[in-house]
């Protein structure tokens, strides 16, 4: 079955068959959790222990926890990504089988915090983490036990294998949200965060590795000019 918050396309099965978790939630308990996630996709601070409360409250297990906030968010952020219109948006709901009150504290919170959803999703398009630092050593096995060493024609000594690591920092995208009472309470805000990933590799997948880099470049460039032609076109 289609539906408009997906885009007038299948839903995905996983959504249609964890229904049932979010009709188990009263329509108190699921207004005051839905309240908790708007503003998470609002990029607002939101109590994450309270959210964990409310669902153990629920008799929800860890597991079942995170099925039904994953399934919430999916619910809001579809519809806003969207724009459908809060009258189709509770159809689809019912259609899915989710208990008319709970439907209906749906579709009132994507009402009320539609903008702000809509203005934290239009930031979050389309945004990747990003490089800031990185690091690469370039590694040479000149001899084994077993095959000993290997010289060029004239004598000098020729690498068996050559291998690259790589050292890259990431700032992680997005951004790191509070996750305690007291943290919300001092109004923290998200913080970034960097990792480290680490990989090495020989030289033939390394440069395997810089050629589809290279490309996934070029295209990248092609289409940002081609997205400028067109705005200037418009105009």
């Amino acid at each position: 079955m289609k539906f408009a918050f997906c885009g007038n396309l299948d839903c995905p099965e996983w959504v249609l068959s964890e229904v049932a978790i979010l009709n188990r939630m009263s329509a108190v308990k699921l207004k005051l959790i839905l309240g908790q996630v708007s503003k998470k996709l609002s990029g607002q601070a939101f109590d994450q222990e309270r959210l964990s409360k409310l669902c153990r409250d629920q008799n929800l297990d860890q597991e079942e926890t995170k099925v039904l906030l994953a399934l919430i968010e999916f619910l809001l952020t579809q519809a806003v990504r969207f724009a459908v219109q809060d009258k189709i948006f509770s159809k689809d709901m019912l259609q899915m089988g989710v208990a008319i009150e709970n439907a209906n504290a749906l579709v009132k919170v994507f009402t009320e915090q539609h903008e702000g959803m809509a203005r934290q999703l239009k930031l979050n398009s389309l945004r990747v983490s990003q490089i800031v630092d990185m690091h690469y050593s370039v590694n040479y096995l000149l001899a084994t036990s077993a095959s000993g060493t290997h010289n060029s024609a004239d004598g000098a000594c020729e690498p068996l294998d050559i291998n690259v690591a790589m050292n890259i920092d990431l700032k992680e995208f997005p951004k790191v949200q509070p996750q305690t009472v007291q943290q919300v309470e001092a109004g923290q805000n998200a913080v970034d965060r960097v990792i480290a990933v680490k990989f090495a590799t020989t030289r033939d997948k390394f440069l395997q590795f810089s050629k589809d880099m290279k490309g996934a470049l070029a295209l990248l460039e092609q289409t940002v000019t081609s997205m400028s032609q067109a705005g200037q076109e418009e105009f």
